[in-house]
């Protein structure tokens, strides 16, 4: 699977997509499946565009097979490729931004000492805040 920083990304890309045009404008399932495919990209996380295709398709269409190499495959490959086109144009081929998860990192490390428990292993807090953090930008 993907690393959480380029899912998280792909999360952040996404609204910033939307922020600028109506989402009744564009299919969102095209626009999830190029952000993701972008942010695999920026982070320099090898995805073979089919196997991200295979994923899609598959989200969107539990009980099919997946797609073999004909027109609906090519015409989803196209539509995730043009997606991506669009999106960084419209966000200005800006792809930098701050990570919560960067702001999370320091604030752990601050505060370790306060909630260290007297068995040497750090509280459950710091995990739960991260599953927080994790689930908040995918959802």
């Amino acid at each position: 699977g993907l690393k959480h920083v380029t899912i998280s990304s792909a999360a952040v890309y996404f609204h910033k997509f939307y922020k600028h045009v109506d989402e009744n404008t564009y299919d969102n399932y095209s626009i999830a499946s190029a952000t993701l495919y972008l942010a695999s990209k920026v982070h320099d996380e090898t995805v073979r565009l089919r196997d991200l295709i295979n994923v899609c398709y598959n989200t969107l269409y539990r009980d099919a097979v997946p797609l073999r190499l004909a027109e609906d495959y090519w015409n989803f490959r196209d539509s995730i490729v043009h997606a991506e086109m669009l999106i960084m144009r419209i966000v200005q081929f800006d792809t930098t931004f701050d990570h919560p998860h960067n702001y999370f990192l320091h604030y752990v490390q601050t505060l370790r000492p306060v909630f260290y428990s007297k068995h040497g292993k750090d509280i459950i807090v710091f995990k739960k805040a991260y599953d927080f953090l994790h689930v908040s930008l995918i959802s």
